[in-house]
C-alpha cells in the first residue's frame, strides 16, 4: 500500500487494517489455545457451570515456570512447560508487532474519518464495530471488512451487497435498504407456487414421498404433516 498514509486512499487503508484484523484474529485464537495449555500443565480445571478457570493466569504462568525449572510436576512435563513458554513470548511479541502495524491506520482515519462497512454472520452491514447490537451474547461478534466499499456512499453499499444496513447504524437509511430479509422473504414468496405447503392433488399412488402439486401439476416432496413443500412456480406461469 502507499506508505504516506496522508496520500493513501480510504481503500488503501482499509484493505491493510482488515488483512491485519484477520491476522490479529488467528493469533488470538493460538494465544487461547496456548493459555489453556498451560492451565493444564499447572493442573487448573475449568468449572462445569461457568467454563472458567479456577486459577489466576499469574499464578498459572508462575507454576508453568518451575515446571519448566524442574521444581515442579513431572519429568517428563518440563519441555512442554518450556515449549508453552517459548510459545507465549512468541506470540506475545507477535500480538504487539500487529497492534504497533495497525496504530498509525487508525490513528490515519481518526485524522480524516470516512465510510465504513462491515457485514457480520446474520447479514446485517454496520458502519463500525461498536455498534450496540453486536456483541451481546456469549460469543463477541465476528466482523467482516468490507475495504472495496470504504470512503463510498450507504447507496453505494447497498448496490453492491443489497438492503442488509442495520437501522442502529444508518438511521437516516431508507426502509427499504434496511428491511433485505422482509424484501428476500416477500420475493422468495411470490415466486412460490401457489400449490406450496397445500395438499397434493389426488394421487393412486398416496404412499409415495413424492405428490404431484394441485396447481402445477409438478412432483414435489412431501412434509411430515402430508403437504407440499414450498417450490417455485414453473417458468411461463
Amino acid at each position: 500500500m502507499n506508505t504516506n498514509l496522508k496520500n493513501a486512499t480510504p481503500l488503501e487503508v482499509d484493505t491493510e487494517l482488515a488483512r491485519l484484523f484477520d491476522e490479529l484474529d488467528r493469533l488470538n485464537s493460538r494465544a487461547s489455545a496456548n493459555r489453556s495449555e498451560m492451565h493444564r500443565l499447572a493442573g487448573d480445571r475449568r468449572e462445569l457451570r461457568t467454563g472458567h478457570w479456577g486459577m489466576e493466569f499469574n499464578n498459572v504462568y508462575a507454576h508453568v515456570e518451575a515446571i519448566a525449572a524442574g521444581h515442579e510436576g513431572r519429568p517428563w512435563e518440563v519441555d512442554s512447560a518450556k515449549n508453552a513458554l517459548a510459545t507465549y513470548a512468541r506470540l506475545n511479541e507477535e500480538l504487539t508487532k500487529n497492534a504497533a502495524a495497525r496504530r498509525p491506520l487508525a490513528d490515519e482515519y481518526r485524522r480524516r474519518p470516512w465510510s465504513r462497512f462491515f457485514l457480520v454472520q446474520d447479514g446485517h452491514i454496520h458502519s463500525s464495530m461498536s455498534c450496540s447490537t453486536c456483541n451481546n451474547g456469549a460469543n463477541l461478534t465476528k466482523f467482516g471488512w468490507l475495504p472495496e466499499m470504504s470512503g463510498r456512499t450507504e447507496a453505494d453499499c447497498v448496490a453492491e451487497h443489497g438492503a442488509l444496513l442495520c437501522t442502529v447504524c444508518f438511521p437516516s437509511a431508507p426502509v427499504e435498504w434496511t428491511n433485505g430479509r422482509e424484501l428476500a422473504a416477500e420475493a422468495r414468496k411470490a415466486a412460490e407456487c401457489p400449490g406450496s405447503r397445500k395438499s397434493p392433488a389426488k394421487s393412486d399412488r398416496p404412499r409415495l414421498r413424492y405428490q404431484p402439486c394441485s396447481v402445477c401439476g409438478t412432483s414435489q416432496s412431501v412434509t411430515s404433516t402430508g403437504l407440499i413443500r414450498a417450490h417455485k412456480a414453473p417458468k411461463g406461469e
